[in-house]
């Protein structure tokens, strides 16, 4: 195991065999590793951003900052484009 992902996407009894430790010790280190690699939640009343970057430089350039908050965007082009 090398990575948190390689971590969470154990089975738990093989988790439990391969570090020899108990289920409860299993889910509490799933649950450890879990918190700290998942992003907090943020509710959208939480947001103070104008708009939303893309990281996409050009496109946030064209967008005069990124895709605006508070509204639902529909991102269309080409077929095959992207």
């Amino acid at each position: 195991i090398f990575t948190a992902k390689d971590l969470l996407l154990r089975d738990r009894l093989v988790l439990q065999d391969l570090l020899d430790v108990t289920s409860m010790t299993v889910q509490q280190v799933l649950l450890k590793v879990s918190e700290s690699v998942a992003p907090q939640p943020v509710a959208v009343t939480q947001i103070q951003q104008r708009f939303l970057p893309t990281q996409l430089q050009d496109l946030d350039k064209a967008l005069n900052g990124g895709l605006p908050s508070g509204v639902v965007t529909e991102v269309v082009g080409c077929s095959g484009l992207g």
